[in-house]
């Protein structure tokens, strides 16, 4: 009757730190969700896991995007790609069409292992305008 009344003592406690903990996991943590975000970088940085790049498709004509994960905001990553769209046209303005998106697939290796991974990519086309 001791053991009975102590199991049913623990599922109790169990089931109450159980319910705590779920609470907890849905409770956004601002440094976690910082951690897994793609910075503003180049995509061809050395440890870059996303980032922006672009494809000139004509003189002062670009495809400029940005691979980013679920954790980066998607106000966020259309700034990052109007300031390198910014930054390819100089100081001059430029004329850009809507945002689209698609995913990106690939391998990666993480310890000797590779991994697959698919991506979400933001992208636009700019057109730089002439300086007056």
């Amino acid at each position: 009757m001791k053991n009975l009344g102590a199991l049913v003592l623990s599922l109790a406690l169990t089931g109450c730190s159980s319910s705590e903990f779920s609470k907890a996991m849905d409770t956004p943590v601002p440094f976690v969700n910082k951690m897994f975000q793609v910075p503003y970088e180049s995509k061809d940085s050395v440890f870059a896991t996303g980032g922006y790049f672009e494809e000139e498709l004509e003189p002062n004509r670009y495809k400029v995007s940005f691979e980013y994960r679920s954790m980066n905001r998607r106000s966020e990553v259309e700034h990052y790609l109007r300031r390198r769209a910014e930054e390819l046209c100089g100081s001059s303005q430029y004329e850009a069409t809507e945002f689209s998106e698609e995913r990106r697939s690939g391998l990666a290796m993480a310890n000797n292992v590779y991994v697959s991974y698919s991506h979400p990519v933001l992208s636009f086309e700019v057109a730089c305008k002439p300086k007056t």
